[in-house]
């Protein structure tokens, strides 16, 4: 019988599906994981990962996120297509569930030209 062997190459990332990441007050890197649904914080100087907002919260699909001088987060939940603000505390308010994504135009139709080859 012949038997393969496997291993392991590469750790499982613990930032899975990231996309946005700020700076927080805190000087950790904040990252929005759209696809875990969670808002992680790293410490840059120890590598230690820990979720701040873990997916059974209010967030869906969290896509971006920044910081406001008062350290407030504000997180853009793509597919619910709706802002939220959370304060140092950690309670979040919902600012809006109005955004919808509308098609743009590319810059060259925009401007009435078209693109040359």
């Amino acid at each position: 019988m012949n038997r393969r062997k496997a291993e392991l190459l590469v750790r499982a990332s613990p930032l899975w599906g990231s996309n946005g990441m700020a700076f927080g007050p805190d000087g950790r890197l904040y990252v929005a994981q759209f696809l875990a649904g969670q808002i992680s914080a790293v410490d840059l100087a120890t590598g230690d990962v820990e979720v701040v907002v873990p997916p059974d919260g209010p967030l869906h699909s969290p896509d971006d996120l920044a910081f406001d001088a008062d350290g407030a987060m504000y997180v853009t939940d793509l597919v619910p297509g709706r802002v939220w603000r959370r304060d140092p505390a950690g309670d979040f308010v919902l600012v809006t569930d109005e955004i919808t994504a509308r098609p743009t135009a590319s810059p060259a139709s925009a401007r009435g030209c078209s693109p040359t080859r």
